[in-house]
């Protein structure tokens, strides 16, 4: 059951049998556990709860706030990763389509439940959708239709593409989008504290727009 619940939340998990540095508990770790690859066939119009996005809350099992142990003891060890200063990235990767899900850690140093807990989540995967089924792929003007208060928020840069950052600030989701208007990822975030660059690097830039 454990194993079926890990292939319908994460496909990310790619073969690996090479030592490679990860992340467990906000620390860099070396692993030397070899991964499995996983298929996952493509999902329809009913979305399932271990693909859905609900906005400022959760994706899938994992939940924004959610302590890091926690979070891993569901995903297993990440591909990759970087930690500095109380903040880490969590990546992983599904080699067979590119598509990647991260996750951003904050530690409240010093409180009595010090622990890295999920800031943000981000993936380029059309596994993920949300109730109205918006998710990679999906057009700027359908995705309007269901936040109308979408604002245009950064130019961005991921894999060296330039994409726009359309932030539903209220609900706590972003959306980025390429020339063509079409939905290359989606980044998550708690409601109403609108995206900010972060220590370390979640995109490769991030240019507020000017107003």
């Amino acid at each position: 059951m454990k194993n079926i619940f890990r292939i319908a939340l994460l496909f990310f998990l790619a073969a690996c049998g090479q030592k490679e540095k990860s992340i467990n508990n906000g620390e860099i770790v070396d692993s030397l556990q070899p991964k499995t690859t996983l298929t996952i066939k493509p999902i329809d119009t009913l979305v399932d709860s271990s693909g859905l996005i609900i906005p400022g809350k959760s994706i899938g099992q994992v939940y924004l706030n959610e302590r890091g142990d926690s979070i891993f003891s569901k995903l297993g060890k990440p591909d990759t990763g970087d930690a500095a200063m109380g903040k880490s990235v969590s990546i992983y990767k599904n080699k067979e389509n590119g598509s990647v899900f991260k996750v951003y850690f904050i530690t409240n140093m010093g409180e009595p439940d010090e622990a890295p807990r999920a800031k943000l989540f981000h993936t380029n995967s059309s596994f993920f959708s949300t109730e109205n089924n918006l998710r990679i792929g999906s057009n700027l003007e359908e995705i309007k239709k269901y936040f109308p208060d979408l604002k245009h928020l950064a130019v961005i840069t991921i894999d060296k593409e330039s994409l726009q950052l359309y932030d539903a600030v209220k609900e706590g989701i972003a959306f980025e989008i390429n020339t063509e208007n079409i939905c290359k990822g989606i980044t998550l975030h708690l409601g109403g504290e609108a995206l900010q660059p972060t220590y370390l690097p979640f995109y490769q830039s991030f240019e507020l727009i000017k107003k």
